[in-house]
């Protein structure tokens, strides 16, 4: 079945750009997106709360790390890691045969 050329031509032109700005997008935003989280939490606990105020005073180590963080994060990769080796229904083998005539 071929198709017409209606078809062909409806269809979009192969676009090499890629989401999120391509490599240098990718490489940015797991590191500009935390940091941006950062500075609003830095700015929201001053005072005046100004966006503008730079630089932003840092909360203690304190205000930011909890202790039970990596015990979740560590249970959290448990568990996915025990519902990967753990087989959920039925598993089956297929055997084909192939019938000659």
């Amino acid at each position: 079945m071929r198709p017409n050329s209606q078809a062909l031509k409806r269809k979009l032109p192969h676009d090499t750009e890629r989401e999120f700005g391509g490599t240098l997008g990718a490489i940015c935003i797991p590191i500009f997106l935390p940091l941006t989280v950062l500075f609003l939490i830095c700015v929201s606990r001053s005072p005046e709360a100004s966006v503008l105020q730079w630089p932003p005073p840092l909360p203690s180590k304190d205000q930011l790390w909890d202790p039970v963080a990596p015990m979740l994060l560590l249970g959290w990769i448990t568990l996915h890691a025990l519902l990967y080796f753990m087989p959920l229904g039925k598993v089956g083998h297929i055997h084909r045969t192939l019938n000659i005539l």
